[in-house]
């Protein structure tokens, strides 16, 4: 894993990054628990493998691990903390449901909180509601909802607590709806989609009143997020508009482990807010893999850019045109002074 040999080294690397969490566990009796926490103690380690290595810990480790672990968790050392998503993953796996109250202290419930530390927190949560197998989602969804006191950044739980059917949070998402300014506006489209994903009848007369107070919201959900469960019936001069319901697309857990690999939704704002301004990406070196891919079922980025202008095709062929007639008449003028 960490041999001289570069080449040697990263094909290592690659089996083990690209094995589902299953086949690691199941090779529990030959992971070198030891040679792991030596790995992951190396500040020169870079965060990827560092990932990697909590991931394995989290198979290998015991409760005797946690002190370390929590110290690597409250540190201030950007270093320590490198892989944060992976190093909270791990800290539950072996901690178990007793490990959340600290998970919601430092990073979901702390509005000092750094964005990237908090997103982080977010991940570790999403994958034990969908592979870790320690935790209930009931347990995992309740640790997000401190998210939703922080309304600039509640939009990146609320499409989790749809997914987990977690409908008893309806009525403060629909404040934070009816709430929302210019600083946190983005959150009123997840708020609406959450609204029609919920079956619950409550959930339609809510859905009214959102279009009553911003029905722009309500027209982006549907435009950006078609194959959601359509808006309470239409009027008649309407109906012939209405799309038929489906299923509200959630957000993809990764087909193997999440760290690295994990496909999470982008750390951009323009996609997780329908065309807000951007938020900053993780700092540490392996920050663009958070950034890697979209999750099935959410549309790209630029398709909820409410300004993308289409690719005018003479502007595009005027440009190569514009610089060739620049150098011929370059080349003339030196002729033409030679002479």
């Amino acid at each position: 894993m960490e041999d001289s040999d570069d080449l040697l080294s990263q094909d290592a690397y690659d089996e083990f990054a690209r094995a589902p969490y299953s086949q690691l566990k199941a090779i529990k009796p030959q992971l070198k628990h030891e040679q792991v926490v030596a790995w992951i103690k190396n500040p020169e380690i870079p965060a990827s493998r560092r990932r990697l290595y909590l991931v394995i810990l989290g198979i290998t480790g015991t409760e005797k691990d946690l002190l370390m672990i929590e110290e690597f968790m409250t540190s201030s050392d950007r270093k320590a903390k490198a892989g944060l998503d992976a190093l909270i993953a791990c800290y539950l796996t072996l901690k178990g449901e007793s490990g959340l109250p600290l998970v919601e202290k430092l990073f979901l419930g702390n509005d000092k909180a750094d964005y990237a530390d908090t997103y982080a927190a977010i991940m570790a949560i999403r994958f034990h509601g969908s592979e870790g197998g320690i935790i209930g989602t009931k347990q995992l969804v309740k640790a997000l909802h401190p998210m939703l006191d922080r309304p600039e950044l509640a939009d990146l739980v609320i499409p989790d607590l749809a997914k987990w059917e977690d409908w008893g949070v309806m009525d403060k998402l629909f404040d934070l709806y009816k709430n929302a300014n210019e600083k946190n506006s983005w959150v009123r489209v997840p708020v609406v989609n959450y609204l029609r994903a919920c079956p619950l009848p409550k959930a339609k007369e809510l859905l009214s009143e959102c279009e009553k107070i911003d029905p722009a919201a309500v027209k982006r959900a549907n435009t950006f997020f078609p194959g959601a469960p359509s808006t309470p019936a239409p009027s008649p001069d309407k109906a012939s508009q209405a799309e038929p319901p489906a299923p509200l697309p959630v957000v993809a857990s990764g087909e193997a482990h999440p760290m690295p690999v994990e496909r999470a939704r982008l750390a951009d704002a323009s996609q997780i807010r329908g065309g807000s301004a951007a938020v900053p990406a993780p700092p540490d070196d392996d920050s663009k893999n958070l950034a890697m891919a979209l999750n099935e079922g959410v549309q790209p980025a630029a398709a909820l850019r409410k300004t993308a202008p289409a690719a005018n095709i003479w502007a595009l062929l005027g440009v190569p045109w514009g610089i060739g007639a620049v150098l011929l008449l370059a080349q003339w003028s030196l002729i033409r002074g030679g002479r």
